[in-house]
Formats: C-alpha cells, structure tokens, sequence
C-alpha cells in the first residue's frame, strides 16, 4: 500500500512536470540538458525513492516546495516568486541524501552538476532571474587571445614557450571565473603527452587566473616538430563549446 501511495503522490506532478519540460526547459539547449539527464537516470532515481521511504518523502516534501516556482515558470509570472534560501537548503539536502545512495553514473553527474552551478548562488532570485542565470552558462564561450587568437593552427618553433591565453565570457561578454579549467596536450596520434594542466598560481606550472584571464605558459623543449593539440574544457563551458587549437612546432 506504500508504493502505491507514492505513486499517487508522484502522479499529481506529473502533469507539472511534464509542463515544464514541453513549455520552458526544451526551449533551450541548456534545458534541454536538463531533460537528457533526466530521462537518462529517471528509472535509477524512481527506484532509489520508491526503495528508501525517508528519501522518498524528503524528494516528495522538495518538489513539493518548488510547485509555486515550476507554476511561475510555465505560466510567465516568474518574476512574481523568489526562491528562498530555505528552499535551496531543502533541495541541497535531497541532493546530498540522494547521491549517497546513487550509483556512480547518478553520483557523478550529481557533483558535477552541482559544482558547475551552485544552487545557493540562486537564492534570493526570482524565478525568472534564476532561469537567466542558468541560461548564461548555455551561452558560455572561450575566447582565444594573442598570440593564439589569430591563428589556427599557430606555428611556432620546436623548444619555443608559447603563452596560452584565453577568455571564458557570458553572453554579455563579462569574464567568467571557473577553477575548474584543465588544458589537455595531444600528438598527431591522439596521445596525451603530460597530465591534466589545471589551476595554479604560476603560469609555468599550472593554469593562471589574472587580470581577467586565463594564461599558461606551454613548454616546448621536450616536443618534436609536428602536430599538437590543446583542448580546454570547464564547468562553465558547454561540453560542444570545449576551446581547440592546433599547434604546428617546426624545426
């Protein structure tokens, strides 16, 4: 009779729910994402409720409080309700409880998302104004600068150092500050030639942050002429908008 309780209660959100897919997230690329995870893990997590009562009714009384705002969504009056710190306390909660009991395909892509866009920084917001800022992370970019901008593939001399630069904007142009920014080296083969290059305070060490902006110096002593490949991925940026460029080292 438990689970059949559950699924009555699920049931009368499931028309909501299905609102906002059909009429807010799958208008967008970054909603839309929001849609593939779900329907990706949908089952795991359905079974991960109806399996634990006390997570059950912790997702049940969560979604429960954001009725009001996914109603605001879909009718076009988010401006009119604010997500309360205490909200996005309740969820970060279910959230914790959940990923403790997920599988590690859920678990992961919990974290991840959730370090990619901190719920807490949308408290306060309207809904509207929440939507916006989710949406600047769909519109992200990583923008190249000198010496690299102006050149795909850029050439430079075997044993030279050439300073990586580069911006990551949002759709207003403002710079993006992500401590999750990682360069990846790779050879003509598709061999990664050094580890994971992440954040550091030195530029010859590590990636950079300064002056608004990314900057890494890339050693070349130990390269042989030939065909390099640097791809930059972060949180911020959108998994097809990975910045790529090729580097020609000749003799």
């Amino acid at each position: 009779m438990a689970a059949v309780s559950q699924v009555q209660d699920l049931t009368e959100f499931a028309g909501l729910l299905y609102q906002l897919r059909d009429d807010v997230l799958s208008q967008t690329e970054e909603g839309q994402h929001y849609i593939d995870i779900y329907d990706e893990y949908s089952a795991e997590i359905a079974a991960l409720l109806l399996a634990n009562p006390d997570l059950y009714a912790q997702g049940y009384a969560t979604l429960q409080s954001f009725v009001p705002a996914i109603e605001s969504s879909i009718n076009g009056n988010g401006n009119s309700v604010t997500i309360t710190a205490a909200q996005i306390a309740q969820a970060e909660a279910f959230l914790d409880a959940l990923t403790a009991e997920a599988g590690p395909g859920l678990r992961d892509t919990i974290i991840q998302e959730r370090y990619r866009l901190p719920l807490d920084m949308m408290a306060g917001m309207s809904v509207d104004e929440a939507w916006a800022f989710i949406r600047e992370y769909e519109l992200a970019e990583l923008v190249w600068q000198p010496p690299l901008a102006a050149h795909d593939p850029y050439e430079a001399q075997a044993g030279q150092t050439i300073p990586v630069k580069f911006r990551i904007e949002d759709a207003n142009g403002v710079f993006v500050q992500d401590d999750t920014v990682v360069i990846r080296i790779y050879d003509a083969g598709s061999s990664e030639l050094m580890a994971q290059i992440g954040v550091a305070n030195n530029p010859n060490k590590g990636v950079k942050i300064s002056n608004n902006q990314y900057h890494f110096n890339l050693q070349t002593a130990v390269f042989a002429p030939g065909a390099y490949y640097l791809l930059i991925s972060a949180n911020s940026l959108p998994a097809d908008n990975a910045g790529e460029k090729t580097i020609i080292l000749t003799d």
